[in-house]
């Protein structure tokens, strides 16, 4: 919201909803093609677009008087370094194979398996 307002795009958002008002409100009586053209040549503003169009020349003076008086500070930005951290894989532990187990593991399950009582 602060970046909106800062560059003005509050004004854009005012004003969008002043042309949408006015199209609505002139193509009551025309068409639509009568109803944009009136909206958008100027000539027929709305309150909406008078305040609009105020508000924004305010905004611009404002502006360049604060940078005539110096008054905007530049801001710098740095770039930080961040370290990480890398660590080691943590070890896996062996399961020593034995010869009996690699055995057992290799030889065919019985047919039928087994049933528990």
């Amino acid at each position: 919201m602060a970046l909106v307002l800062s560059l003005g795009l509050h004004w854009t958002l005012v004003q969008s909803a002043a042309w949408v008002s006015m199209v609505v409100t002139y193509s009551k009586d025309a068409t639509i093609g009568e109803a944009l053209e009136k909206t958008f040549d100027g000539a027929h503003p709305c309150p909406l677009c008078k305040m609009v169009d105020a508000g924004a020349r305010s905004d611009r003076d404002n502006k360049s008087k604060q940078s005539k008086a110096g008054a905007i500070k530049k801001i710098e930005m740095a770039l930080v370094v961040v370290e990480t951290l890398v660590l080691p894989k943590p070890a896996v532990p062996e399961c020593p194979v034995t010869a009996d187990r690699a055995v057992k593991r290799s030889e065919v399950p019985p047919v039928p398996p087994p049933r528990v009582a």
